[in-house]
């Protein structure tokens, strides 16, 4: 009778654990990091929750249940300097990470052949500029069109680069999308890509009328001959420094570019405010609909804040969200103006 208890009670345990073949399993080693906090979070699928991962005397090991159950998941590793690793993680898979917490960039994921080529790749590219990871996606891509790597490796190198390749963009995802037809996500994209293979210039916005802080209004027909700087932002999502970093723009070039704003602020308020906190003298557009305005679909912005800078002719030749490093060489060439 006991002996049956304790077969009963063991079977019970194993029940209520679940099965850890139907899992997915995640361990790590690092050196130089004896305690901490790693954080895992997909922004697809395959968790439905941030989860926090504790490391004690330089390892973890983390077990959950992937939603995805039929594809790899793209799982994002925060580390506590706040960059990221990517793991593909499947139920009944084992995963390993081993690295040191002074040299990140050099960590090694293994334990499946999907981890082991993002490794590969990422080793290998350590120093490549935007446009030769661009390069080196696409001939992934078309190694190996049927990964789930070639899914990560085209959204972040190709189809969210700051100089979209229109043709190389076009080419990869009929790739993707003939060798992976299923793919919730590569059939999401197709919208976007539509929009931004689209030829973008000020025509886009019509007669817009961009409102100055005399009540003068402004629309892009009156910017002929000028280069135009449309920068997107809202009080709510720190734009300040962005802001300033326009202000110093508008201070040096106003006489040779026209800079115009599209705020997403929901209230006249917040908008009045964050125009006298820094002193913002260049016409702005705001319908006070926030992510609904239906501009916002033209622009195809997955964040804010965010720049567009068009030519003289006012055809789209750049844009970012980062104005020192994406926009201000382009404007300086656009302008003439000499680097010292």
């Amino acid at each position: 009778m006991k002996r049956f208890i304790l077969y009963y009670f063991i079977a019970f345990t194993l029940l209520s654990c679940g099965n850890p073949q139907s899992r997915f399993r995640l361990t790590g080693e690092f050196e130089h990091l004896q305690q901490g906090e790693f954080y895992l979070y997909s922004p697809e699928n395959g968790l439905t929750s941030f989860d926090t991962i504790k490391i004690i005397n330089g390892n973890f090991d983390y077990q959950t249940e992937i939603d995805n159950s039929d594809d790899y998941a793209t799982l994002h590793l925060l580390y506590p300097n706040f960059t990221e690793q990517v793991i593909f993680a499947k139920n009944g898979t084992h995963v390993q990470i081993k690295g040191d917490a002074r040299k990140l960039s050099e960590t090694e994921v293994t334990g499946t052949e999907e981890n082991k080529l993002l490794t590969n790749f990422r080793k290998q590219h350590l120093n490549s500029s935007p446009n030769e990871l661009m390069k080196a996606a696409a001939a992934f891509i078309k190694e190996k069109p049927e990964s789930p790597v070639s899914r990560f490796l085209f959204q972040k190198y190709i189809l969210d680069a700051v100089h979209i390749d229109t043709i190389l963009l076009q080419d990869t995802y009929k790739i993707l999308s003939t060798h992976q037809p299923k793919s919730t996500q590569i059939l999401k994209w197709q919208s976007v890509i539509t929009a931004k293979t689209q030829k973008l210039t000020t025509n886009t916005f019509g007669q817009l009328s961009f409102i100055d802080t005399k009540r003068d209004t402004t629309t892009f027909d009156d910017c002929k001959g000028k280069p135009v700087l449309l920068t997107v932002w809202a009080s709510w999502l720190g734009s300040s420094y962005h802001n300033y970093q326009t202000k110093k723009l508008w201070t040096q070039y106003q006489d040779s570019i026209q800079i115009l704003s599209i705020s997403l602020d929901l209230s006249a308020n917040d908008l009045n405010e964050e125009i006298k906190r820094n002193d913002i003298r260049w016409p702005i557009y705001c319908s006070f609909e926030g992510w609904n305005d239906v501009l916002l679909e033209k622009i195809v912005l997955k964040e804010i804040p965010y720049a567009l800078l068009f030519d003289k002719e006012h055809n789209l030749v750049v844009s970012g969200n980062n104005i020192s490093e994406d926009i201000t060489p382009v404007l300086k060439k656009l302008i003439h103006i000499e680097e010292p």
